[in-house]
């Protein structure tokens, strides 16, 4: 085990319990009189559990070393975060029209999407009487109704549907919202590094060679700061899917943010493994002020897509 593993474990470990009390904040939406009609309810409430269990995953994988495997993750948790934060942010008509699109349209669409790969695949496979392409075979779509979804989703709507629902388009529509998710406009950086080592392009085995051929005492730093900014943003994101909703049902933000006051300590502790990873690569333009406030992913106040508000 590296000497350094035990303190990532250590930080993971605080983090899992952090999710813990987040999703703890959850039980005062379900309850609050101004609550969500039951498809919303059940479009956030599922989003939150699978970013909080994928979360979870990415946290036990950090604690593990995997870093590069966690960051694909990360980006599954950013992307469930997101569409929980579209979904929450609007009037109720809007909410409803968006879970709507969610669990109704987007699932059509794939449908048709899978009916005819799985067409294209039997027509290449041999022909067997023992049902054994039975799994690939029933999900084809009869004719008439594959006629009715046709009608139903012509061309264009099926690519305008779809394009409101990729990940860069929510971020464009929340950063023209007008409201206090504005900055999530900007995780579109985020998003493009993560495609990378979901891809295993190029870009992503020449980082991963690049670490490997470094020396201890700077391969240690980098995975240091690798693994705290990963911690941090997997917090972010369970703050960020608090608050909105918290917001989609106008309740005061206190125990949000007293989840996020509670491990203060834990995002100083990775603050300073940042610094200790920015002093070595750039002695010469390291800044305490200004690395600190580039990197403050836990708190609410300080983080980049995520503001303090009471409401």
């Amino acid at each position: 085990m590296e000497t350094y593993q035990l303190q990532l474990i250590g930080w993971a470990t605080q983090a899992q319990r952090a999710l813990v009390d987040y999703a703890k904040c959850f039980g005062a939406v379900a309850a609050d009189q101004n609550r969500l009609t039951d498809q919303v309810e059940f479009a956030v409430g599922q989003l939150q559990f699978r970013a909080a269990s994928t979360s979870d995953s990415a946290l036990f994988l950090i604690g593990h070393l995997k870093l590069w495997d966690a960051e694909i993750l990360v980006r599954t948790v950013a992307e469930a975060s997101l569409k929980l934060t579209y979904i929450c942010v609007g009037e109720r008509v809007e909410q409803e029209e968006r879970t709507d699109e969610f669990l109704r349209m987007l699932p059509d669409l794939t449908r048709m999407k899978r009916h005819t790969r799985a067409q294209d695949l039997l027509g290449r496979l041999p022909q067997t009487a023992s049902g054994q392409w039975r799994p690939i075979s029933d999900v084809l779509i009869p004719s008439e109704e594959l006629d009715a979804l046709k009608a139903r989703y012509p061309k264009e709507r099926q690519k305008s549907v779809e394009n409101r629902w990729g990940f860069i388009r929510i971020g464009e529509t929340l950063g023209r919202s007008g409201t206090e998710f504005k900055e999530l406009a900007g995780l579109a950086y985020l998003y493009g590094m993560g495609s990378h080592s979901v891809h295993q392009d190029g870009d992503a085995i020449l980082m991963m060679w690049e670490r490997d051929q470094r020396e201890e005492n700077r391969r240690e730093a980098i995975e240091r700061a690798h693994a705290a900014r990963e911690i941090s943003d997997i917090l972010a994101f369970a703050f960020l899917r608090a608050r909105a909703a918290y917001k989609a049902v106008d309740l005061d933000l206190a125990p949000v943010i007293e989840v996020a006051a509670r491990y203060r300590s834990l995002e100083d502790e990775m603050h300073e493994a940042y610094q200790a990873f920015h002093a070595l690569e750039y002695p010469e333009s390291t800044n305490r002020t200004e690395s600190r406030r580039s990197f403050e992913g836990l708190d609410p106040e300080g983080h980049p897509f995520i503001r303090r508000s009471s409401k």
